[in-house]
């Protein structure tokens, strides 16, 4: 079984994450890590979002000292109880 190469590597961390979507709708979720090139999501139990690769939506980490930029992602992977998001550059 080969092992998944990225391009970039990832640090485990919890952070909160906004997330907008394009119609303005929000949903706070937290990180399970976080790299150069994307965000990996825990995604709340309650959610009636329906996920689908090639969404693209904002997030924005919270709670920091100071306000953090809004960057474009894009989900490239859904789970039950997870999304991965590449963030745009």
């Amino acid at each position: 079984m080969g092992r998944e190469k990225r391009e970039h590597p990832r640090t485990p961390i919890q952070l909160t994450v906004e997330l907008t979507f394009p119609n303005g709708d929000s949903l706070a979720v937290e990180t399970w890590d976080i790299s150069d090139g994307g965000i990996g999501i825990n995604l709340p139990l309650q959610t009636t979002h329906e996920w689908q690769e090639g969404q693209m939506l904002s997030a924005q980490v919270k709670g920091l000292p100071m306000p953090a930029p809004k960057v474009s992602a894009e989900v490239v992977r859904v789970s039950d109880t997870r999304i991965g998001l590449k963030l745009s550059t």
